[in-house]
């Protein structure tokens, strides 16, 4: 310890190398384990301090460590091994939000437009399902079983297609877009521009559409998957949608009566 101090003791946040040589057996028990403590000290100040004060804590400690390492107090340099908490872009986002801030977005949909009438259905299968942006855009007309009442969803990750029961108040909504909003066009997929020129909507108009609706109801910072994180969607749909009466395509009109 005399060797690494020097005759100088330097001061190390408040321990002076004088003090660390009167205690020279215990501090040569620390250092044989100090990686241990110093990983235990982390985790447990993580519990207690916000992201921010972990980042200023951990490269202190780097800082520290390194110093022990240039004085030989440490025969080997462990500051590396201290982990600076990365602190990401919107990562204090919420990733999902409640039902009742979802309806309060729905209810800024004026669906006496043709253009709102679009973006209420597409909202829906967002909350509803649980449907990504790129997912909604993929939906096609022959997508949806109206004689069974199914939803089919294809484009989800790896791949995979997925079948859900039609929520009335969703099939209402797309039955609402097919008769007085959606343009007529050969293409099988379901969401289009209603302005010149005719287009698909992209997966970024969709969710554009949802964002726009959610800074309307007050949410101004939200993800783009807010809504497809919803842990309350499927109590809601048992709730408010199985006891409704289905909007079969025979119903309306829209298919040959059998």
């Amino acid at each position: 310890m005399s060797e690494g101090c020097g005759k100088a003791p330097s001061r190390i946040t408040g321990i002076t190398c004088a003090s660390l040589n009167g205690i020279s057996p215990i501090w040569d028990v620390i250092r044989s384990r100090l990686l241990p403590v110093v990983t235990a000290f982390i985790t447990t100040q993580a519990s207690h301090f916000g992201r921010t004060a972990m980042i200023s804590l951990a490269s202190i400690l780097r800082v520290f460590l390194r110093y022990l390492h240039r004085e030989r107090i440490l025969q080997r340099d462990i500051s590396k091994l201290v982990e600076i908490p990365q602190r990401y872009r919107l990562a204090d986002i919420p990733r999902w939000i409640s039902w009742g801030s979802v309806q309060d977005m729905l209810d800024q949909v004026d669906r006496r437009t043709v253009v709102a009438r679009r973006d209420y259905a597409m909202l829906l299968l967002m909350a509803v399902y649980g449907l990504r942006s790129r997912e909604v855009a993929l939906v096609t007309l022959d997508d949806i079983d109206w004689k069974r009442d199914r939803l089919h969803v294809r484009g989800r990750k790896a791949e995979h297609s997925t079948t859900y029961p039609l929520a009335p108040v969703v099939g209402e909504a797309i039955v609402g877009y097919l008769r007085n909003g959606r343009p007529d066009v050969q293409s099988r997929l379901l969401f289009w521009r209603h302005l010149p020129p005719q287009s698909p909507l992209t997966h970024s108009a969709v969710s554009a559409t949802a964002s726009k609706y959610l800074h309307r109801a007050g949410m101004l910072a939200v993800r783009d998957h807010t809504l497809s994180g919803m842990p309350a969607s499927s109590a809601w749909w048992t709730r408010d949608f199985r006891s409704r009466p289905s909007a079969t395509m025979s119903a309306i009109g829209l298919l040959p009566q059998p």
